[in-house]
Formats: structure tokens, C-alpha cells, sequence
């Protein structure tokens, strides 16, 4: 019996022999099948994308190691693609800037060059996951992830960004889907409290689990991590935001039909 947050968790059995072969074998069968997915629905979309990652480090008390993604679009279709990888790149780059600032501080009653590398070191990565084209919507998703030097863990928060291809215009808010409208909140509150209850609590959610849900879901700003997907609206949490740190970064998906009713017109046109 495994934990139920490892439902659908592929495995390999050690004690059955060959587990280095068949753990290769796996993961080249699904590198394999990724990068044919990816270039089908890069196809389908009309948009491509690339991503190419820059690292920067720095040894001091503290120190710093950057990871940033750079997001290269390109399409024969829509003209306006290279401002949308230009915006993302620039708000990856702020991120990274914003991770350096510690060693403008140095702290020696905390830290020094004796210590652990890692121990002294802010890390700062930020992981390209995926992107999609629904209509003429464009979601790209990522995956963030701080460590302070000296922290007992890293802290994660999912980023996402939504963009109107033509004209290119950002769909920055989930609220920016609906037009402030109550009844949409309400249902994208329930959606999202019944996905999380049944991802993250096989035997019944507790009191105090729903009341946690709850209050990171009361408000338009709690679904600011939201992508777009060709089966709904994917809205995904940060740490502490709806469960404990041990459940990650849970997300949801709300079906289209729960909500087509509440989009706005250029939105429903655009998808």
C-alpha cells in the first residue's frame, strides 16, 4: 500500500532485480514521449517555444546560486509572440535579481567561508514546466523555488503567465477571466475545494483541512497561479497556501463548463 498523495506514482521495484536498466529505460521511453508530445502541440498551436537556462553564482557569507529559464517563442501565425517572451524573461530576471540582493548584506555572526557551501549559500531556482496554446491563449508555467542560507527547508510557489495572442495582451488575473463576477468565484471556490479535498485526503478531509482550503481560497488574489488548459483552468498553490508543507504545490483543475457562463465575451471568443 502506498501513501495516497503517491497515487498513480509510477515505481520499480528494487527487490526485483535490473532496476538501474528498467529506471533508464523508463525515463529515455519518456523523454522520448515527451519530446514527441511537445512537438505535436507546438505544431497544433502554431506557436513554438525553447528554453534556454542562465546560471549565476557568487561565494560569500552569504553567497548565491541563480538558476533562471529564458523562454525563446516564435510563430509564423502571431506576429507579437517575441513581446510575450520578452515580458516572461524580464519578470524571470527581476526574480533572480531579487535573489542576489542578500550578499549586498554579508552576515558574519551567521556565516562563514568554513561552513558548507550550500549552508551559506541563498539558492534560487526557477523550472520551465510547460506551456499551452488553448484558441488563441498562451499559458506558460512555472515552478520556483528559494532556499535562504542556513533555512531548515526551501520554500516552492508555482508562476504562471496567460497572454491574449491576438491582440497580445496579458490575462494577469484569474478575476481578469470573469470580469469581478461573484457567482464565478464562488463556483471556482467550490471546484477548487472539492479537487484539493479529493487529491490531498484519501480517507475525508478533517475540520481544520477544509478550513485551511478555505482561507487560502476566499479571495480573487488566492487564484493568481492559474494556466489555461484544453480541459479547464488549472490553478496551482504555493507552500503553506492550502495544506501543510509535506502536500507541495497542490493544484486543481476547474472544467470549462463550470464556468464558460462567467467568462467575458472576449475571452469566450478568445478560447
Amino acid at each position: 500500500d502506498f501513501p495516497h498523495l503517491l497515487t498513480g506514482i509510477q515505481f520499480i521495484r528494487v527487490a526485483d532485480g535490473g532496476a538501474d536498466e528498467a529506471l533508464k529505460a523508463s525515463i529515455a521511453a519518456a523523454t522520448k514521449d515527451a519530446v514527441t508530445q511537445n512537438e505535436i502541440a507546438q505544431a497544433d498551436a502554431e506557436v513554438s517555444w525553447q528554453i534556454n537556462e542562465s546560471r549565476s553564482e557568487y561565494d560569500g557569507i552569504p553567497g548565491f546560486a541563480i538558476t533562471v529559464p529564458k523562454i525563446v517563442l516564435t510563430s509564423s501565425k502571431y506576429s507579437g509572440v517575441s513581446e510575450i517572451a520578452g515580458h516572461i524573461n524580464g519578470r524571470m530576471i527581476e526574480f533572480g535579481m531579487n535573489a542576489r540582493t542578500g550578499a549586498l548584506n554579508p552576515q558574519p555572526d551567521f556565516f562563514n567561508l568554513m561552513q558548507d557551501k550550500w549552508r551559506r549559500t541563498n539558492t534560487f531556482d526557477a523550472v520551465f514546466e510547460t506551456a499551452t496554446v488553448v484558441g488563441r491563449v498562451f499559458s506558460a508555467k512555472f515552478s520556483m523555488h528559494w532556499y535562504s542560507a542556513g533555512a531548515a527547508h526551501p520554500v516552492h510557489s508555482p508562476q504562471t503567465f496567460n497572454y491574449l495572442l491576438e491582440p497580445v495582451c496579458q490575462l494577469a488575473t484569474a478575476e481578469s477571466l470573469f470580469g469581478s463576477n461573484d457567482d464565478a468565484l464562488n463556483t471556482l471556490q467550490l471546484c477548487v475545494e472539492e479537487g484539493l479535498i479529493e487529491t490531498l485526503y484519501s480517507s475525508g478531509a478533517t475540520e481544520s483541512d477544509v478550513k485551511w482550503i478555505r482561507e487560502g481560497t476566499k479571495d480573487w488574489s488566492d487564484f493568481k497561479h492559474f494556466s489555461l488548459t484544453s480541459e479547464g483552468i488549472s490553478i496551482q498553490f504555493s507552500s503553506y497556501q492550502v495544506c501543510c508543507y509535506a502536500s507541495g504545490m497542490p493544484a486543481a483543475l476547474v472544467p470549462f463548463e463550470k464556468v464558460r457562463a462567467y467568462f467575458t465575451e472576449p475571452v469566450l471568443h478568445a478560447l
